[in-house]
């Protein structure tokens, strides 16, 4: 089964608790395979050397048949992508929310 990567999970404060709550509803991207969330929420480091290297061991064993959800941060997005596409040669498959349809659409990228 195939793995959606996500590279920061979201979250957002609950206006009436305070509490960190779930930004999104992720179930209808499971139907592309099993959530792995990379990176915790949060600021990035600015010494982004521990971050390549937190990112590289949690892609290392990313395929061609796994899929990178574009939500988080954009510099963990790119970071990922990067990480990802080099253990496909080129090629990535990333999820992306479609307002109209509300619901996630795969699009094949060839680098």
């Amino acid at each position: 089964m195939a793995v959606v990567y996500l590279p920061q999970e979201p979250m957002k404060r609950d206006s009436k608790t305070g509490q960190w709550i779930q930004a999104f509803d992720l179930k209808p991207a499971e139907k592309f395979g099993e959530l792995k969330v990379l990176l915790p929420h949060g600021s990035l480091p600015i010494d982004t050397k521990p971050l390549v290297s937190s990112l590289k061991i949690s892609l290392e064993n990313f395929t061609s048949e796994d899929y990178l959800l574009a939500i988080g941060n954009p510099t963990a997005m790119v970071i990922a992508g990067i990480i990802a596409s080099d253990k496909t040669d080129g090629d990535l498959k990333m999820l992306y929310w479609d307002n109209k349809i509300k619901d996630y659409m795969s699009v094949t990228f060839s680098i």
